[in-house]
């Protein structure tokens, strides 16, 4: 409402009748917020703008314009985005050194920034990985809860199977037996017990 409000009040400025709302209308506004925000888009200008464009939808709804016109496309500076840097090969040798793999935690953390690293798995797929999901002599693991909802299968490096390898015979016994009540099977899954 109050994004409405506001374009009727500019309309009032400009000395401009609040019907028709014209495209006309609606650029030359984008670019009266566009100059007030430094030529940068922002998500509130965004806002504005939908909320102009639904007001137009409702008058057209009402036969109070005959169409509701086009909202001027809004396109981001290309120099104001923040841009991502891939890590060089060197951070990523850093990154990957940093758990002391001599302690139990150690190389849990290790394996699973190998296996991200591998797979290109976010956060979240990490965490439902299962023991089944895990196919060492294929090199291969299964993406099993991805965040576009197609699973999938993503290839191991010769690293990351490795790790893989030594944290199942090394690491997961003990820590499964430490959290095991009685110390009884754990039923298969490879979620990393967290620290």
């Amino acid at each position: 409402v109050r994004e409405v409000a506001d374009f009727l009040l500019w309309q009032q400025g400009e000395g401009l009748p609040w019907l028709p709302v014209t495209a006309a209308q609606l650029d030359h506004y984008s670019r009266f917020w566009l100059a007030r925000y430094q030529g940068q888009v922002r998500t509130i200008l965004i806002h504005r703008m939908f909320a102009v464009g639904r007001w137009c939808q409702f008058l057209e709804r009402q036969n109070l314009l005959l169409r509701s016109p086009e909202l001027p496309r809004l396109r981001q500076d290309l120099r104001s985005r923040k841009r991502r840097t891939p890590l060089t090969y060197e951070q990523i040798q850093t990154l990957l050194s940093l758990p002391d793999c001599k302690l139990l935690w150690g190389l849990r953390d290790r394996t699973i920034l190998e296996v991200a690293y591998s797979t290109g798995m976010r956060r979240g797929e990490l965490a439902a990985m299962e023991l089944g999901d895990v196919q060492l002599e294929e090199g291969m693991v299964f993406v099993r809860a991805p965040k576009n909802r197609c699973q999938r299968y993503a290839p191991l490096t010769t690293s990351a199977r490795h790790w893989l390898l030594r944290y199942l015979t090394e690491v997961r016994p003990v820590l499964a037996s430490r959290l095991r009540p009685g110390g009884g099977r754990d039923g298969g899954t490879a979620r990393l017990p967290p620290r």
